[in-house]
């Protein structure tokens, strides 16, 4: 190699590291309700917090959906204890798959993201 093809290596190298992966820059967008995978806290007449996780949304009509959930048995005392029972207890299944109007969501807040695994698929399949 000459010399200025090795300085047209050294550039592109350095301009490499200097800007990295572009990929790498990019935020996640926050989940919302209806977004698979996202966990929610929704609130119950008895004032705690039931937790389930979006699995599908299915559109009944034009402007209505419905959704597939799986549901927890863990509780909450608030959306805030919500948030920190996703991150530091294990969640304890009660149903793969529950049918559920849109109505039930509006009022939930997500609290947590979990990715959904074939399991989670195949049990709206």
């Amino acid at each position: 190699m000459n010399v200025l093809s090795m300085r047209i290596v050294r550039v592109w190298a350095l301009l490499l590291v200097v800007t990295g992966c572009s990929a790498d820059h990019v935020e996640e967008p926050a989940p919302e309700v209806r977004t698979p995978g996202a966990v929610f806290a929704s609130l119950q007449e008895d004032g705690s917090y039931q937790l389930a996780q979006t699995l599908a949304e299915l559109p009944v009509t034009a402007t209505e959906s419905a959704f597939f959930v799986k549901t927890f048995n863990n509780r909450a005392s608030s959306v805030a204890d919500a948030e920190r029972i996703c991150r530091e207890e294990p969640l304890r299944l009660r149903s793969a798959a529950t049918f559920v109007p849109a109505s039930v969501l509006e009022e939930a807040t997500v609290v947590w993201f979990i990715t959904l695994t074939n399991e989670d698929l195949d049990a709206i399949r």
